[in-house]
């Protein structure tokens, strides 16, 4: 991801995400903080990362640089969604 978003940097894109599919998710992959700190420190674009953030990853997932967590299924899965919504709001 790191090698296509430097390719695409000359275009002036506002962010650049990476994804991590339902797929990925169920089949066990893990969330690679060191990816992401990788891609935030050699690429300027801010970075925005989905796809399973949870309350046990999202400091790590902050730390490494992220510009944006986009968080599904951990609030809206959840039996109080309002408190996860909060606790998640809380680690920002």
């Amino acid at each position: 991801p790191i090698a296509r978003a430097m390719q695409l940097t000359p275009f002036k894109p506002h962010y650049f995400n990476l994804h991590r599919s339902t797929d990925a998710f169920s089949s066990g992959a893990e969330l690679r903080v060191d990816l992401i700190r990788e891609f935030t420190t050699r690429v300027a674009t801010p970075l925005s990362v989905a796809g399973g953030i949870n309350l046990d990853n999202m400091k790590a997932i902050r730390d490494a640089g992220t510009a944006v967590v986009v968080v599904g299924g951990a609030i809206t899965s959840a039996r109080d969604p309002a408190d996860v919504a909060r606790k998640f709001k809380s680690l920002l």
